[in-house]
């Protein structure tokens, strides 16, 4: 597999639902989080709430109708580097790094994963339970993806296709909820 660093990691948190027993107790009133590894105030989502939940559950990625519903303000603004035009919309999940089995210049990766267009429809849904005893911590095991990707074969997307869908349906996976 090789050294793996990465250098940028970015991804949207978007329709932010909570459940007890199957039901849904409470939704998010922020619609889209940007969550950026180089901002530690990104890496927090305080959601002020006395609910009691036993499952959370968002998507990776912005819906389609927020991506071609034009600029848009805060977590959503073009100035964050998280959207290509109005044809492709938002990026959703972003990580650049280098790789020492990547065959590009410089071992140099860029996986851009973003596209809401059929068939590159590229937001994911994660699920995860929870015992809500403590602090939900949610850890994002990018060795993992690596594990899951050859960087030596798929190491340059920065549009919608078939490589990226391949991203994408790995994303779920890696999201874990962490007890402390």
């Amino acid at each position: 597999m090789g050294a793996n660093h990465f250098s940028n990691l970015k991804y949207y948190i978007s329709n932010l639902r909570y459940f007890k027993n199957d039901t849904l107790v409470c939704t998010s009133k922020k619609k889209a989080h940007l969550i950026d590894l180089s901002s530690a105030q990104s890496l927090q989502i305080n959601e002020k709430t006395s609910i009691k939940f036993d499952q959370i559950k968002f998507n990776i990625g912005i819906d389609s109708l927020t991506s071609v519903s034009g600029v848009l303000e805060g977590d959503l603004d073009p100035i964050n580097g998280m959207y290509w035009t109005w044809q492709s919309g938002y990026i959703n999940f972003k990580l650049e790094g280098i790789a020492s089995n990547c065959p590009a210049r410089n071992q140099k990766y860029y996986w851009h994963i973003g596209g809401y267009q059929e068939p590159f429809y590229m937001m994911r849904e994660i699920s995860l339970k929870y015992k809500q005893e403590s602090a939900l911590n949610i850890a994002v095991q990018i060795d993992e993806l690596f594990g899951l990707i050859d960087i030596s074969e798929i190491y340059q997307v920065m549009s919608p296709n078939e490589k990226a869908i391949q991203i994408a349906d790995k994303l779920p996976v890696i999201f874990k909820t962490v007890l402390e």
